[in-house]
């Protein structure tokens, strides 16, 4: 009975992807095609040759693997909702599977290949956390995975022309070892925020159009608002016949 749910789920989603995909035309070559589908574990990438006229059939067995569940906590224990966890494989490195947390804080991923598991959890106003070292086996779901945020830093400041003074609109972010975060845009005075930092040794950089970027290392801590302030310099300009 298993079985044959599964190939009716896989039969409904070729179908589906058969329809997304009418009209579609691709040049002559070579191609790797990759198979994926959300519940399952993703399978090796296959080699095609495309030939004008020709129709190329591949097929793909999708194997269910394991799954994990568990959930995600603030630093006072209450369950966090809207985070986002990601599951990556410690051989590879790279990021598996994703997820969000639900009201409760609760997550699951399923589709894993058997192996050992880091999983990172991210939510706004909180510091990432972290937990290493989980084993997931095929069949079998590892439950009660808790992954605990930690207290988040600010980052505040303005960002103005070096030469008037007057504020500019434009991009901060963070990049460094202890967070990385997506760029905020200033408001209309040049003022920014970046919320939910890990505590630590950041890198922050500052963009504007027609400006030299800036980069700025600070030390943050918890709960402490960190003023980073940018004056960025015009790009010149040289012209001539």
């Amino acid at each position: 009975e298993a079985n044959a749910a599964l190939e009716q789920r896989v039969s409904e989603r070729t179908a589906e992807l058969d329809r997304r995909n009418q009209g579609m035309r691709l040049a002559e070559g070579e191609y790797a095609v990759r198979c994926s589908a959300a519940q399952y574990v993703e399978p090796a990438a296959q080699a095609a040759t495309l030939i004008r006229n020709e129709t190329s059939t591949l097929n793909w067995s999708l194997a269910v693997g394991g799954a994990m569940s568990g959930r995600v906590l603030s630093p006072g224990g209450a369950g966090v909702s809207g985070a986002v966890v990601r599951v990556a494989g410690t051989v590879s490195g790279g990021a598996v599977k994703a997820a969000t947390t639900d009201g409760s804080g609760a997550f699951s991923v399923r589709g894993l290949p058997a192996g050992t598991y880091r999983v990172v959890a991210t939510a706004p106003a909180f510091g990432a956390g972290e937990r290493a070292g989980v084993a997931v086996a095929d069949g079998q779901t590892t439950a009660g995975v808790t992954v605990s945020l930690t207290s988040s830093s600010v980052i505040t400041g303005h960002v103005t022309d070096a030469r008037t003074g007057l504020p500019l609109a434009g991009a901060v972010g963070v990049d460094g070892a202890v967070s990385r975060l997506e760029p905020g845009a200033t408001d209309a005075g040049g003022q920014y925020t970046l919320t939910g930092l890990t505590p630590g040794r950041q890198t922050v950089w500052c963009a504007a159009a027609g400006y030299f970027q800036q980069l700025k290392e600070v030390e943050t801590s918890t709960n402490v608002a960190t003023v980073v302030d940018f004056a960025l310099r015009p790009v010149g300009h040289i012209s001539g016949v």
